[in-house]
């Protein structure tokens, strides 16, 4: 990604369009004191993960993390804390934990101590995918263990986290048609109470909430 589309900008007149990205044109804008170095956005065990670099800061208080799903209507949905000033390399990370289906579109809402706001170029994730399971249920089964049935295409990873985010266990898998797999997470190891089953491949993402019991 290139650093002019990773800036924070102002604009002082008006802004250009182009599809979902909004690019101030160059005469138009004045970068502000925060330098923003990288920005991505990408599938992850938890949800969807955005990751942004700076390399410079001057009295910056804080950054919201906001989400629209059809690029107009922006929602804040977390905040981050800046470093305040700084002259070194920072690195940013927030999870959204409860992304819903389709095209999801990110920005950053940069904000000095004084109020000062400006944003951060818009960037997307997409849910849809050709190879995503068709079918997909995971469930505690006779042996007590967590099995999960999908009918899938592709390669992927499958995912056993706690109600804490924490990965318990990981479990990548390949088919090469549209069949049945069918695989589980020991629970030996395990306390009772709420787990969660994650199958992730591309783009796709897909979860369901499961229940222990000894």
């Amino acid at each position: 990604m290139d650093n002019d589309q990773s800036q924070f900008f102002k604009p002082t007149v008006s802004t250009a369009f182009w599809g979902a990205t909004c690019r101030p044109t160059s005469t138009l804008i004045t970068p502000l004191p925060v330098e923003l170095t990288g920005f991505s956005v990408e599938g992850h065990p938890e949800g969807v993960s955005l990751n942004w670099t700076t390399s410079s800061e001057i009295n910056n208080s804080h950054f919201e993390v906001e989400l629209s799903y059809d690029g107009v209507n922006w929602y804040t949905i977390g905040f981050v804390q800046g470093a305040g000033n700084s002259t070194e390399i920072n690195d940013y990370q927030f999870i959204d934990n409860h992304p819903g289906s389709g095209v999801h579109y990110y920005r950053l809402k940069q904000v000095d101590y004084n109020g000062a706001d400006s944003y951060s170029n818009i960037n997307y994730f997409s849910f849809e995918n050709t190879s995503k399971p068709s079918s997909f249920i995971a469930f505690q089964n006779e042996n007590k263990n967590i099995e999960i049935q999908a009918v899938f295409s592709g390669a992927g990873e499958a995912y056993l986290i706690d109600t804490r985010g924490r990965t318990i266990e990981q479990i990548s898998f390949l088919s090469s048609d549209r069949s049945g797999l069918q695989f589980e997470f020991q629970t030996t190891n395990l306390s009772e109470g709420i787990y969660f089953v994650k199958i992730k491949s591309g783009n796709a993402l897909l979860g369901q909430k499961v229940q222990v019991v000894k």
